[in-house]
C-alpha cells in the first residue's frame, strides 16, 4: 500500500501525474493494517491524501478488498508552529470494495491423427477462458504453428466459440468469430471491440482453434497448434478498461499428419458367367467382379454400394429380372490398397429379358479425414455386355425324314440347331438313331447350325424295320431345347393279304363284318386299299365301305361293310357274290387278294312291327314320354293324327329297338298319339301304332279337420277329402321340424280319415296338419292346427276293479320320465285310517313273475307302505282312494 500527497485540491483520483507526490509504501501489513510513521506531510491549509494498492502478481482473481481510516485515533497530527498534538476530528473514512479481475487459460489437443488434403474446419484446440472479478474482452489471441508443415499448407486459421447445443465438442453448431492467415509461423486472430469484441463473462468460455488444410497441401506434412497463455492472449476489463492478466500454462495440440483424400477408381468389372438362364435347373446365378483402388492416402468408408443392371440394346433398365446381392464385407478402402466389391445375381424365374446385360457400380464414401461424403464418388458402367440372360429355349428340327415316313433303301437326314440370344452349343449336341449316338456333320451360321447325318455312307443301307432319330441340344446358357423326334420306317417288301374265306347269307340290310382282310404292311395307306364286292353271275362290281385298324406295327385289319341298297340298287339282284381286296403302299409296291367267300343276297320287303308301347292309363307327369319298341332297328314318328310315316311331325329318338319322345308340357285330359316306324330299308308301316293316356294332377280336397279323443299321451286326428286318398299326419312340438306319420289307407283309400297318435307328452302344445294322397300321387295338405296333452291321466275305478282300465307298462313310464323301481316308499297309514280298513289300493310291483299293476289291501306284506314308481326327479304320480265305491288314479 502506498500514500501519495496530492498538491492539487480537486484531485479525486490516482494519475500518477507528476503532481501527486509518493509519501510512502507498506508492503508489510500488520493483522491487515498498514501503519505509516515518520511522514512528512505537511497540511498549510488543506490537502489530499491518496491511498493507493499495488496488487500482486500472484494475487487470486475474484478476492475483495478495501482500505479505511476508520477514526481519528489512527491519525496523529504535529502543528509545524506549535510542535503540539493536534487533536483530529475524524468521524472515519472507508473505500468501497473492489474485486480483483484475472483470466486463467487452460484446455488441450483436440487434433485428428490424420488430416486430409482440402479439409476444412477441422479443431486442433480447445481453450477454456476462466474469467474472475469481472466480465472481459479478449481483443487478439496469437497462434503458433506447429509441426514440420510451413503455413502453405494451411489455407487459414479459425476461431469457434463453443455453444450449448453440443458443449465441450466441436461441431457445426459453435459460432464461427475470426479468422487470420500465418505470417510465417504466426497468427494473430484479431478480436477487437471494432471487429468480433469477444465478451467473456464471469465464468469459463470454451473456444475451438480450426484449421483449414490447403488443397495444395504437403502430403505427409505435420501441422499442430500451439499458445502461451501470458504472451498470446490480450484482454481488457469491461469495467475497469484496464489490461487484464492473462494466466496459463503454454497448450499445444498433437501433431496430425495431412493426407491426399481418399479417391476411389474402377477397373474393369467382370463377370464368372458368360451366359444365365431364368429355368431353375441351369445356371441362374453369376458373380460380379467389381476392382476398386483408392488412389488417395485417406481411408475410404463405403456408405453406399449400387450395382445396376442394364439391357445392353436399349439402355433400359433390367434389374427386374434379377436379385442383387452384395457378396463382400468391405466397408473401408484403406489408401493406396485394390480390393474387389463382389455381387451375387441370380435370374427370377419370371424374367422376361433375353440378351446381353451390363451393369453400373457406384459408390458413395466418407474420406476418413474430413468424415463427410466425398465429391469423387465413382460410378463404372461395362458397355461390351457383361453377361447375358436367356431364358428362351433353343429349337430342333428334324427337317428331313417327315414324322412316320416310310423309305427304301438309304436316307439322309437333315436337322437344324438354332437359337436366337446366347447362340447354340454345338458341343452338347445329341443325334440318335434307336438310342444310338451318331456323329453328325455340322455347319455353323452366326449362332445356328445346319447338321447332316448320312445312313448310306455311315451304316449302309438299313433293313426293314421302324427306326426313331432323335435331336436335342443346349444352347449356351445350358438351356435346353424340346427333342425332335421323328419315327422312319424302312420298307422293301410289298403289303401280303389274306382275308376270310366262309359262306354268308346276306338280307338286304346292313351287316358289318361281312369281309375281312388282314395286310401285312409296314407302309400302309388305307386311300391305297380298295375292297370290293363282285356278282358271280353277271361279274358286276359293287364298291364297299371299309375301314381299317392297326393289329401291330405292320398288320392291318380292313372291314368291309355291304348294303344290299346302295346306290346300285337297281344292279343288286338275288344271288350269290364274292369279294376281293387290293393295297399299294406308299412306296407304290402292289398286293392283292381274291377271296372265296360267298355271299347269297336275299332281298328285304318286309316292315318293322311296334312290340310295346306307353304311356296308358292315367299318369301326372305334365311332361310324359313315349316310348316304343320295334321288332327290328328302325326309326319311328309320331302324331296326332293317323298319317303316312314321311308325312308324320314328329321323330323319336332310337335307331335300334327302342325309341322314346319327350312329350311337351300337358294340361290335364285325355291324349291319343299315333306311331308309324321304318326300318334301315325304308320298309314303312302302313298302319298306326295307338297310345291312349289320361293326365290328372288335380290334389284331393281336406275338409273338417280336427282333433278328438287327447289324453295326456294320445290324440286322434279326424278328416274328410272329396275323393280317395290316404292318410297322413304330420306333428311336433313346433312348425319347423314335425315329424310324420305312417302313411294309412293306402288299399284302399277313403274319403274319412282318422289318425291317432300315440306317446305324446302330457301337459304340451302340439301343431299338426293332415295329408292325403291319391292314387295319381297327387298331395295335399291342410293349414296347421293344434292340441294341448292332458296334464294328468284321471280314470276312476270302481268297487271291484271291474271297468275295463289299461295302466302305463314300465316302459311308458320310463320313457316319460319316471324312474321305474322297487325302492322308496310312499306311507298311506293317514289316508287309510281316515277311510276304513275296506278300501283296495294299488303298488307297482316289480319282483318275480307279477311285476305290473296288481291290487293290494291295508294288510299288504308291507305293512302301512305301499311300493311304488321311484320319483327321482320334478314329475309326480299319486294313487288316491277318495271316495267310497272307486278308487282314482292320477299320473
Amino acid at each position: 500500500m502506498a500514500l501519495y500527497n496530492s498538491t492539487q485540491e480537486n484531485a479525486q483520483t490516482f494519475n500518477e501525474t507528476l503532481n501527486i507526490d509518493p509519501l510512502a509504501v507498506n508492503t508489510t501489513p500488520v493483522d491487515g493494517a498498514y501503519t505509516f510513521s515518520g511522514l512528512s506531510f505537511v497540511v498549510p491549509s488543506s490537502q489530499i491524501l491518496i491511498v493507493v494498492f499495488n496488487v500482486s502478481s500472484s494475487a487470486t482473481g475474484g478476492g475483495v478488498f478495501g482500505a479505511g481510516i476508520t477514526s481519528a485515533a489512527s491519525v496523529t497530527t504535529t502543528s509545524s508552529s506549535s510542535g503540539q498534538s493536534i487533536i483530529e476530528t475524524l468521524s472515519g473514512h472507508v473505500s468501497g470494495n473492489s474485486t480483483l479481475s484475472a483470466l486463467a487459460v487452460t484446455g488441450g489437443t483436440v487434433a485428428p491423427s490424420t488430416i486430409s488434403v482440402g479439409q476444412s474446419a477441422t479443431g486442433f484446440l480447445n481453450l477454456t477462458f476462466a474469467a474472475t472479478g469481472e466480465t472481459m474482452n479478449i481483443t487478439s489471441i496469437n497462434i503458433t504453428l506447429t509441426g514440420n508443415g510451413t503455413a502453405l499448407n494451411l489455407s487459414d486459421v479459425r476461431i469457434y466459440r463453443d455453444e450449448a447445443t453440443a458443449p465441450g465438442r466441436f461441431d457445426s453448431s459453435d459460432t464461427f468469430l475470426s479468422r487470420g492467415d500465418f505470417n510465417g509461423a504466426s497468427v494473430e486472430l484479431n478480436l477487437t471491440p471494432n471487429i468480433y469484441n469477444v465478451s467473456i463473462p464471469i465464468g469459463t468460455t470454451i473456444f475451438f482453434i480450426t484449421y483449414n488444410v490447403s488443397a495444395i497441401a504437403l502430403n505427409g506434412s505435420t501441422v499442430s497448434a500451439q499458445i502461451i497463455p501470458s504472451s498470446s492472449v490480450s484482454a481488457v476489463g469491461n469495467a475497469s478498461g484496464l489490461a487484464i492478466s492473462v494466466t496459463g500454462s503454454s497448450l499445444a495440440s498433437s501433431n496430425a499428419t495431412i493426407q491426399s483424400q481418399a479417391r476411389l477408381a474402377f477397373s474393369t468389372i467382370t463377370s464368372s458367367v458368360t451366359w444365365l438362364t431364368n429355368v431353375t435347373t441351369g445356371p441362374n446365378s453369376t458373380t460380379i467382379i467389381a476392382p476398386v483402388t483408392n488412389a488417395g492416402h485417406a481411408t475410404a468408408s463405403l456408405t453406399s454400394v449400387v450395382a445396376t443392371l442394364y439391357n445392353a440394346l436399349t439402355a433400359e433398365n433390367a434389374s427386374t429380372n434379377f436379385t442383387i446381392t452384395r457378396a463382400d464385407s468391405v466397408t473401408t478402402i484403406a489408401g493406396g490398397v485394390t480390393t474387389t466389391l463382389n455381387f451375387t445375381v441370380n435370374a427370377t424365374t419370371a424374367s422376361q429379358l433375353n440378351g446381353l446385360v451390363n451393369v453400373s457400380v457406384t459408390l458413395a464414401y466418407n474420406d476418413s479425414n474430413t468424415l463427410v461424403a466425398s465429391a469423387n464418388s465413382p460410378s463404372e458402367t461395362n458397355t461390351s455386355g457383361l453377361f447375358g440372360l436367356d431364358g428362351g429355349l433353343p429349337t430342333v428340327q428334324i427337317v428331313l425324314p417327315s414324322n412316320n415316313a416310310f423309305k427304301k433303301g438309304t436316307q439322309d437326314i437333315n436337322f437344324t440347331l438354332n437359337d436366337t440370344t446366347s447362340g447354340v452349343n454345338n458341343l452338347s449336341l445329341s443325334f440318335q438313331v434307336n438310342g444310338t449316338a451318331r456323329t453328325a456333320t455340322c455347319t455353323p451360321n452366326q449362332l445356328n447350325f445346319t447338321c447332316t447325318f448320312s445312313w448310306a455312307t455311315s451304316n449302309g443301307t438299313y433293313t426293314d424295320g421302324v427306326y426313331t432319330l432323335t435331336v436335342n441340344v443346349n444352347d449356351n446358357a445350358t438351356n435346353s431345347a424340346i427333342k425332335s423326334e421323328v419315327n422312319v420306317t424302312v420298307d422293301n417288301t410289298a403289303p401280303a393279304l389274306s382275308g376270310d374265306n366262309v359262306t354268308v347269307s346276306l338280307i338286304n340290310t346292313t351287316i358289318t363284318t361281312l369281309f375281312s382282310v388282314n395286310i401285312t404292311e409296314r407302309n400302309f395307306n388305307a386311300s391305297n386299299t380298295f375292297i370290293g364286292v363282285r356278282n358271280l353271275t353277271n361279274a358286276t362290281v359293287r364298291n364297299m365301305e371299309a375301314s381299317c385298324a392297326s393289329l401291330s406295327s405292320d398288320v392291318w385289319r380292313c372291314n368291309a361293310t355291304w348294303n344290299g341298297k346302295d346306290d346300285s340298287a337297281a344292279n343288286v339282284v338275288d344271288g350269290n357274290y364274292t369279294f376281293f381286296a387290293n393295297s399299294t403302299d406308299n412306296l407304290s409296291t402292289y398286293g392283292t387278294f381274291n377271296s372265296t367267300m360267298v355271299v347269297t343276297f336275299t332281298s328285304d320287303t318286309g316292315a318293322p312291327s311296334i312290340t310295346g308301347s306307353g304311356p296308358s292309363g292315367t299318369i301326372t307327369s305334365t311332361t310324359p314320354a313315349l316310348l316304343v319298341n320295334t321288332s327290328e332297328p328302325a326309326t319311328c314318328k309320331f302324331d296326332n293324327s293317323s298319317t303316312t310315316y314321311s308325312s308324320m311331325a314328329y321323330a323319336m329318338t332310337g335307331t335300334s329297338l327302342t325309341h322314346n319322345y319327350t312329350l311337351w308340357t300337358l294340361s290335364d285330359g285325355t291324349y291319343t298319339f299315333y306311331v308309324r316306324c321304318q326300318d334301315a330299308i325304308g320298309n314303312a308301316m302302313t298302319a298306326s301304332e295307338t297310345i291312349s293316356f289320361t293326365k290328372s294332377t288335380t290334389a284331393p280336397v281336406i275338409s273338417s279337420v280336427a282333433n278328438s279323443t287327447v289324453t295326456a299321451y294320445s290324440a286322434i286326428i279326424n278328416w274328410t277329402t272329396d275323393t280317395s286318398s290316404s292318410s297322413i299326419v304330420e306333428y311336433g312340438t313346433n312348425t319347423s321340424s314335425m315329424i310324420s306319420s305312417a302313411e294309412y289307407d293306402i288299399v284302399p283309400r277313403v274319403t274319412s280319415h282318422s289318425v291317432a297318435l300315440n306317446n305324446l307328452e302330457k301337459g304340451t302344445l302340439y301343431y299338426y296338419r293332415v295329408v292325403s294322397k291319391d292314387a295319381s300321387g297327387n298331395r295335399v295338405n291342410s293349414t296347421i292346427s293344434n292340441f294341448t296333452t292332458a296334464d294328468n291321466i284321471t280314470q276312476w275305478l270302481g268297487a271291484g276293479w271291474n271297468i275295463n282300465f289299461v295302466l302305463p307298462s314300465q316302459t311308458i313310464m320310463e320313457n316319460r320320465g319316471y324312474n321305474a323301481s322297487n325302492t322308496g316308499n310312499f306311507n298311506f297309514t293317514s289316508i287309510l285310517s281316515s277311510l276304513g280298513t275296506n278300501w283296495n289300493y294299488m303298488h307297482y310291483n316289480i319282483n318275480g313273475t307279477s311285476a305290473g299293476w296288481v291290487l293290494a289291501t291295508r294288510t299288504d306284506p308291507g305293512g302301512s307302505t305301499l311300493k311304488y314308481v321311484n320319483n327321482t326327479n320334478d314329475k309326480y304320480y299319486s294313487i288316491n282312494i277318495t271316495a267310497p265305491g272307486g278308487v282314482r288314479f292320477v299320473l
